[in-house]
């Protein structure tokens, strides 16, 4: 005869059966739905959280004048550097000449007029340079990369609400995720 002791210890033994298999498709949707989800994190940071604490800035290309090399709504990551460093053929961001808009278009010219330096610039798709010159003092931004068509979900970001209504939607995603994987059964496959 058995004690009280060994019937409540042999109770509380757990199942020494292996948990049930996932199938090969099941893990797959795990895999890229988590990987989705840690991309579209990562993408959230970099744009909205990087340029508050990292040196570049985002800008997007509204127009075709960059053509092909820089497509219309690519996301152009620019970096400061001294007008000084700046070359003919690198790529700058800048804001117009008495205008409150920014465009990235290549340097073209460096033109010396009454002891002042100034960029002249042109668009790849354009056929004559811009009618504008940027005095080189100071900094400037040059592009050091760009992700094609990415812009257009900065544009999208660009008002707070939108930003945290991204922001939320990405924190949703991946604790849901994390969420799901742990409470849904999982299939056994036979």
């Amino acid at each position: 005869m058995t004690s009280a002791l060994e019937r409540s210890v042999t109770r509380q033994q757990p199942d020494a059966s292996p948990p049930p298999a996932r199938s090969r498709g099941s893990r797959l949707v795990s895999a890229l739905t988590t990987t989705l989800c840690v991309l579209a994190l990562l993408l959230a940071l970099f744009i909205v959280v990087g340029p508050m604490f990292l040196p570049y800035r985002l800008t997007t290309t509204s127009t075709g004048s960059m053509e092909p090399t820089v497509p219309q709504g690519s996301l152009v990551v620019d970096h400061t550097v001294p007008a000084s460093s700046l070359q003919v053929g690198q790529i700058i961001t800048f804001n117009v000449p008495g205008e409150h808009r920014t465009v990235t278009h290549r340097l073209h010219a460096v033109v010396q007029q009454g002891g002042t330096v100034y960029f002249r610039t042109k668009g790849d798709a354009n056929t004559l340079p811009d009618a504008w010159r940027i005095q080189a003092t100071g900094n400037g931004y040059r592009v050091w990369f760009h992700i094609p068509y990415v812009g257009r979900i900065t544009e999208i970001t660009r008002s707070l609400r939108a930003a945290s209504a991204a922001a939320a939607i990405v924190v949703v995603l991946v604790v849901g995720t994390a969420f799901a994987r742990q409470t849904l059964p999982s299939r056994r496959t036979t």
